[in-house]
């Protein structure tokens, strides 16, 4: 006899815990880490330690979920990184690479851009967190 094991949800609140798995936890923290680069440009203001952990977190589960690591040892320990730009990849690109990414003009490639987490510099030119723009490539695959 065999037994099927339903699969669990995406987005679990566990009492005053929550519990983010799979493309969910690349979307938090792709929204996490946009929201505070976005404070950040805006106002100037930097992210609380508790903040920080919080996205070190979400990090650590966005790398298991586009490998697919099933032991979670397996993950680094990301809470002593950079808490700046470099704390998504540190690999920036620009809008040429992205279109080649994607297959598309670079015109469409800047429309894309906040929604890939982009931003533009003093002079105008976007720039990129790779590894947001391959999260994003693979979440789309996947959906």
């Amino acid at each position: 006899m065999r037994v099927e094991v339903p699969a669990s949800p995406p987005v679990q609140v566990l009492g005053d815990a929550v519990m983010i798995r799979g493309a969910a936890a690349i979307d938090a923290y792709r929204f996490m880490t946009e929201g505070i680069e976005s404070v950040r440009r805006r106002d100037g203001i930097e992210p609380p330690p508790r903040l920080l952990l919080t996205v070190a977190g979400l990090k650590a589960a966005a790398i298991a979920a586009r490998s697919n690591v099933a032991d979670i040892a397996d993950i680094p320990d990301v809470r002593g990184g950079a808490t700046s730009r470099t704390l998504r990849n540190g690999q920036l690109v620009g809008v040429d690479e992205v279109a080649g990414l994607f297959g598309i003009g670079l015109r469409q490639a800047r429309r894309l851009g906040p929604s890939l987490g982009g931003w533009k510099k003093r002079s105008g030119e976007w720039v990129f967190d790779l590894g947001l723009v391959k999260a994003y490539i693979e979440s789309e695959k996947s959906a």
